[in-house]
């Protein structure tokens, strides 16, 4: 740190004009404390409220499909990578419900083992997705709604740009493209061949489910989440 500044009250602990800590009284520390602890236990309930929508609306689904072995070496303690995932994984996550997609949010994201980046015109467009009438037999308004509701709250949401440059073949696509490009994300995760098509944009790489997985679950140690240079 190379300064400590005041500002009214608290005191602003800040490194390079930005803010790093706040020093704050020790009782305003334990309200704040037990406030945080509330939101802790809860958010960590979230993915398990996740998985239990998924396992009951997949076993309606003809779609689903058996448990698929995926080799990996075990979890890694690398740097948290930052993933955008598109619709069509969300969807498979919820109607299909097995790895990889769910080997990545019910182990790799519930322990903190990379970033799931979206925005709300992502969110949007699921939600409008899984109101298709031929999909209401599968959940009910509820799970839907609560489904995009954890998604929303189990990741990280940023802006997109009023206009979208056109880069992919379905319009579409280029929401997801934005956030990732706007959150500085490391991949882009994604069964969709327009997408896979185009490999990498801006230097971001696009992954199916299955290479993200033995992605991050073979990194080495310790060593930071890489992006493809163009």
């Amino acid at each position: 740190m190379d300064r400590v500044r005041m500002k009214r009250e608290p005191v602003i602990v800040q490194s390079y004009d930005t803010p790093q800590a706040v020093i704050i009284p020790y009782k305003d520390f334990e309200a704040y404390r037990e406030e945080w602890l509330a939101n802790r236990a809860q958010r960590q309930a979230w993915p398990a409220e996740l998985r239990a929508i998924a396992e009951e609306v997949s076993a309606r689904s003809p779609h689903r499909k058996k448990s698929l072995h995926v080799d990996r070496q075990g979890p890694s303690r690398m740097s948290v990578p930052r993933a955008v995932a598109d619709m069509d994984v969300l969807m498979s996550y919820l109607l299909v419900h097995c790895p990889p997609i769910a080997t990545l949010i019910e182990e790799h994201l519930e322990q903190g083992r990379f970033t799931l980046v979206s925005a709300p015109e992502l969110l949007e467009e699921l939600a409008h997705v899984l109101r298709y009438p031929r999909l209401q037999r599968y959940y009910d308004a509820r799970q839907r709604d609560r489904f995009v509701a954890l998604i929303a709250a189990l990741s990280e949401l940023v802006e997109l740009p009023e206009e979208l440059p056109t880069i992919s073949r379905d319009a579409a696509d280029d929401q997801v493209i934005a956030c990732a490009v706007v959150s500085q994300a490391h991949c882009i995760v994604s069964d969709d061949h327009d997408l896979l098509d185009l490999q990498t944009v801006g230097g971001i790489p696009i992954l199916t489910a299955a290479q993200f997985l033995q992605r991050i679950s073979m990194e080495p140690e310790g060593s930071p989440p890489k992006r493809e240079i163009i």
